[in-house]
């Protein structure tokens, strides 16, 4: 919070997420596809208890591209997009 670093922690919860879900894709002996989204991902993973977690992993998949890619949203930079 006081380095204001809001657009790389959301990134980097985002990253996290997506890690452990292809995690779980591999455990369960499936090949995870060449993706970022996380819905897509989510659904591959046969766990219970993510299902109540859906609706917050999905949110954090509009996290990837507007904190990775600057000048992705016009005339918004990452910084910018999480600066409260």
């Amino acid at each position: 919070m006081r380095e204001g670093l809001f657009n790389q922690v959301c990134f980097h919860c985002q990253q996290c997420v997506e890690k452990s879900l292809k995690a779980l894709i591999v455990h369960q002996g499936l090949v995870p596809p060449r993706i970022h989204k996380l819905p897509d991902r989510l659904s591959q993973v046969h766990a219970a208890p993510l299902a109540a977690m859906a609706t917050e992993i999905q949110l954090l998949d509009r996290f990837y591209t507007t904190t990775r890619y600057p000048g992705f949203t016009p005339r918004c930079t990452p910084i910018a997009a999480y600066s409260t």
